[in-house]
């Protein structure tokens, strides 16, 4: 099974049971259930769909880990496009070269909280200086709280939600049941090479071993 399926099985069997835990803009702990998350998912997928991203088209995330991180990862993957992750403290023309060789049509852009008061080390002052030759770049998405620019193509994220308010999540089933094992779900571009980042890339079927694996490894029971 692949693992967009399997958080929608989890939300069927575990619906009310904790999925995670994260922490707010106040340094405050919230859980979401498995159903909660499959709904945040669910959202950000329509909206990707309402944006016209397809099937195998690149989404980059460039942001540290937080709930819509692991959201939009999801919702990228549930409806069949590829997601390319980048490090949160990459720099302008680090972030200019991942974007660029996967051809992202969308970036997602969140915190860095080793950004020490400094916003020029925010993903989001980072992004500016290179956005204008990222031509293929059609949307430019800020998480929670990020503070906006008024460049043309950046979107908050509330507004970002909104687009998805007419699909139906039929559309997202659709695309989620013509994926094959075999296509490509996301793109890992490594860290401590000699040269530009190379981006290796990772089937569902890769998802779906190492899941299982460690399923059994850690011996856990759901």
């Amino acid at each position: 099974m692949i693992t967009p399926k399997k958080l929608i099985k989890n939300a069927e069997d575990y619906p009310n049971e904790p999925a995670f835990s994260f922490k707010d803009e106040n340094d405050d702990w919230h859980t979401d259930t498995w159903l909660e998350f499959r709904d945040f998912v669910y959202q950000i997928a329509k909206s990707l769909i309402a944006l016209g991203i397809e099937p195998n088209d690149k989404v980059c995330i460039y942001s540290y880990n937080r709930k819509e991180w692991f959201g939009c990862y999801a919702a990228t993957q549930m409806i069949g496009s590829i997601v390319a992750s980048v490090y949160h403290t990459c720099s302008s023309d680090e972030v200019e070269w991942i974007v660029k060789n996967s051809n992202a049509k969308i970036i997602f852009l969140g915190n860095n909280p080793n950004d020490n008061g400094e916003k020029k080390k925010m993903p989001h002052y980072r992004i500016l200086p290179v956005l204008g030759q990222l031509d293929h770049v059609q949307h430019v998405v800020l998480m929670k709280n990020i503070e906006q620019s008024n460049h043309e193509k950046m979107v908050d994220w509330d507004d970002f939600i909104n687009y998805g308010s007419d699909i139906n999540e039929s559309e997202i089933h659709a695309k989620l049941n013509n994926i094959n094992v075999n296509d490509t779900a996301s793109l890992i571009y490594t860290s401590g090479t000699t040269g530009n980042p190379k981006g290796v890339e990772l089937t569902h079927a890769n998802w779906s071993f190492e899941v299982s694996r460690s399923q059994e490894i850690l011996e856990f029971n759901q």
